[in-house]
């Protein structure tokens, strides 16, 4: 099964809700960073976009206790974080753990070109010519993201990543497109 020229394989999700961390870390590392899933979730909190992001009810608390956590501290970036008192650092993890990503933070965090598919562009033909590339597709909804690194030479099958399972499985491009609104070719 072809893959990608830059695809060098994914580290299974920390979470439940971080689907979108380890999706994010696959994609760095596939073009040379290397990064924890601990840090792209606490660059994403911190940032102000995470504090604008227009999210579901059952994300308001969170975002609430993201808010207060912050007003008590200045110069918040990652190495400051893992200074924090315990209690606060417990906090933080206990807000990021609830977490569910979406492209925002993605988008934010992926220094790549980074574009999203249009529906009518979301073709076998289309995923096999970007993974022939050195590029990935970064494949998404509102409850869960994926990458496909891959393709087979017969039939319309891609080899999609789960961050789930940290699994690569052969799934059929309608199938992709079912479950996965968002497509985003990353080269």
């Amino acid at each position: 099964m072809p893959m990608s020229t830059v695809w060098q394989g994914g580290t299974k999700q920390q979470h439940e809700g971080w689907c979108w961390a380890a999706a994010t870390q696959a994609v760095v590392r596939a073009f040379g960073q290397n990064v924890t899933q601990e840090q792209i979730v606490h660059d994403w909190l911190m940032s102000d976009q995470a504090l604008a992001a227009d999210n579901e009810d059952d994300d308001y608390k969170t975002q609430m206790q993201l808010r207060a956590l912050k007003s008590g501290h200045t110069g918040f970036d990652y190495a400051t974080l893992l200074r924090l008192p315990a209690a606060d650092l417990q906090a933080l993890r206990d807000i990021s753990e609830d977490w569910w990503g979406n492209a925002i933070p993605l988008a934010a965090y992926i220094a790549q070109d980074m574009v999203r598919v249009p529906d009518a562009g979301r073709t076998y033909a289309n995923a096999v010519s970007l993974l022939r590339r050195p590029g990935l597709i970064l494949m998404g909804s509102d409850t869960h993201w994926r990458i496909a690194a891959g393709f087979t030479d017969a039939g319309q099958t891609l080899a999609v990543w789960d961050p789930a399972t940290a699994q690569i499985e052969q799934e059929l491009v309608a199938a992709a497109i079912a479950l996965t609104p968002n497509w985003y070719r990353v080269s």
